[in-house]
């Protein structure tokens, strides 16, 4: 459940001030100046003291580094000790540290801490070092108490100590034994926003998620126009499985804030990813409106256009992200793909013709055989593929399973049937291949043929749902094995219980099997989720023989309409005449 809502609220920082929470192990870097500085200010950088060389100190600089290397971490850190205290440079200083917490000598990291901030004028990173130091110590109370007078002695400093605060306490092994600390310094602090986002961050962490959202209201009561603390509530929410309030939530604030892009983005990217494209095009094009050359935002937007048969808004949206980012190869492909989609075969080419990118040419001249294939008709298809050279076995085995689609659409069922068996002789067992040769043994009813075939892909392929599928529906189209075809296509809808085709197996055998009701219903509910000839054939034939001869005439005239090639629809409609 946690995985989402770390993800995006370590996926906010743009340097952990920016955003009041520090980025995962930057506080094991706390005392070395490295992690990022507060908004106001940065951290103050310390003169390297003058030391002269002598061989002592040489030696047991190199030994501290060559004793870590060989695994002896004791001989190097009592070495890097050494140094430390020979030179109190502030480097050397906190590379000891460092080596004490390794080695988990908290007495001496403590030393370490201590001598820091002798020779160190930034107080919190001094006292992060002796907080990390007293928790390395078993010393909770005290490092709390360390980090409640930072946040006393430096209130300016109050978001970076409470950021540091937030991350310190989410890397302990079982940060939920220090979460009660962490609410303890927020609590201390009530009108401190920041310490409630800490809070939040670490309770995460921690996988206590009622306090993650109790952290995260009383942030937004202090700062309702907060956009980082907002994106942590849309994300809660969208963890509780409550998104009708996640989007009331999400579009409230966004009415308050038409700046808030990030959270604009975020919930953009959720709507599409659960199928609202509506919702989410709406979202892309505000965002856009504020940003009309945001690259991500074009793109994700053409992605959304494309997914709604929006093929004009795609492309003016591709065009628009090629212009910014010319080496995309992929928006070309992307352009291909629309202009196949308006018909225009000739643009789709050339488009497709321009992939120089190595990972995608190989797709995108495939793509070049299926708009010649509709231009040109399927010879100069098959021609364009048997031309091309695969340069490793998944190419070879696409090639060939694009020539048998060719074949197919063209009816060649015995040449497809040839080419993909001779295949199988030279690339065994593959499972891509075993599962179209058992589709066109079904065309070309050879059983026994298909039934191997797809048993032994269901070896190699337990989970493979259509596999199941497809023997299921075999057997209860072209035998009287019913029982059988409901065992195997119970188990594909089991793996994918919302897929269409398998529904409409499910549809189908319910109706060999005599059981009318169930077989409609099944079958409207594939039709409703694909509109697709071969499932209105199903449906009508169920109808028609129900006694719905209307309702059946006409979802068949709607899809002869649609596809009057389909062989299922053109067998059904011999079979039963329904002049």
């Amino acid at each position: 459940m946690g995985a989402l809502l770390l993800t995006m609220l370590t996926a906010l920082v743009a340097g952990c001030a920016a955003l009041g929470i520090p980025v995962p192990g930057q506080v094991a870097e706390v005392a070395a100046g490295d992690a990022a500085p507060s908004v106001d200010e940065a951290p103050p950088r310390v003169p390297r003291p003058h030391v002269s060389l002598d061989a002592d100190l040489v030696f047991n600089y190199l030994l501290a580094d060559v004793a870590e290397r060989r695994g002896r971490p004791d001989v190097a850190l009592e070495a890097a000790v050494r140094v430390a205290e020979r030179t109190r440079d502030p480097v050397m200083v906190l590379r000891a540290f460092r080596a004490a917490m390794r080695d988990g000598d908290a007495a001496a990291a403590l030393a370490m801490a201590d001598l820091l901030g002798e020779i160190d004028n930034d107080p919190v990173r001094v006292g992060f070092a002796r907080v990390q130091a007293l928790l390395a110590a078993g010393s909770a109370i005290a490092a709390r108490e360390e980090i409640a007078r930072l946040l006393e002695e430096h209130p300016a400093r109050r978001e970076r100590i409470f950021n540091n605060a937030g991350e310190v306490y989410a890397q302990q092994g079982d940060a939920e034994l220090y979460l009660e600390h962490m609410k303890h310094l927020a609590d201390a602090h009530p009108d401190d926003k920041h310490g409630y986002f800490a809070l939040a961050y670490a309770a995460n962490r921690a996988r206590n998620y009622p306090m993650l959202g109790e952290a995260v209201v009383r942030a937004l009561e202090l700062d309702p126009d907060w956009e980082q603390a907002a994106i942590v509530r849309y994300a809660q929410l969208i963890q509780m499985d409550d998104r009708a309030a996640a989007r009331e939530f999400a579009d409230a604030f966004m009415a308050r804030n038409p700046d808030a892009l990030l959270l604009a983005e975020r919930q953009a990217r959720l709507l599409a990813a659960s199928g609202d494209m509506e919702a989410a095009r709406t979202r892309f094009e505000q965002i856009l409106e504020r940003q009309p050359d945001n690259e991500e935002i074009l793109y994700a937007a053409a992605l959304v256009h494309m997914q709604l048969a929006q093929w004009e808004g795609a492309r003016a949206l591709l065009r628009r992200h090629l212009e910014l980012n010319p080496r995309s190869d992929e928006t070309r492909m992307h352009l291909g793909r629309v202009a196949q989609n308006l018909e225009e075969f000739d643009e789709a080419i050339e488009w497709y013709g321009r992939v120089t990118d190595d990972a995608l040419v190989f797709e995108a001249q495939r793509l070049v055989a299926t708009a010649l294939e509709s231009s040109r008709g399927s010879e100069a298809a098959l021609e364009h593929v048997r031309a091309l050279v695969p340069s490793n076995l998944d190419e070879e085995v696409e090639l060939l399973l694009t020539q048998e689609q060719i074949l197919r659409g063209m009816n060649r069922l015995d040449e497809a049937f040839a080419l993909i068996d001779g295949a199988l002789s030279e690339i065994p067992d593959n499972g891509d291949l075993l599962y179209a040769r058992a589709l066109l043994a079904a065309e070309l009813r050879m059983l026994p043929r298909h039934e191997e075939d797809i048993r032994r892909v269901i070896e190699l392929e337990p989970d493979n749902a259509h596999a199941y599928n497809a023997l299921g529906y075999t057997l209860a189209d072209q035998t009287t094995r019913y029982e059988e075809a409901l065992v195997l296509i119970t188990r594909a809808l089991e793996l994918a219980p919302n897929d269409p085709f398998i529904l409409d197996s499910m549809g189908w055998v319910q109706f060999r099997l005599g059981h009318l009701g169930e077989a409609e219903g099944y079958l409207r509910r594939a039709l409703e989720i694909r509109q697709d000839a071969e499932i209105a054939a199903h449906l009508g034939e169920v109808l028609w023989t129900g006694g719905g001869r209307e309702e059946a005439r006409a979802l068949w005239n709607d899809a002869l309409a649609e596809d009057p090639d389909n062989r299922t629809l053109l067998d059904t409609l011999n079979r039963l005449d329904p002049r």
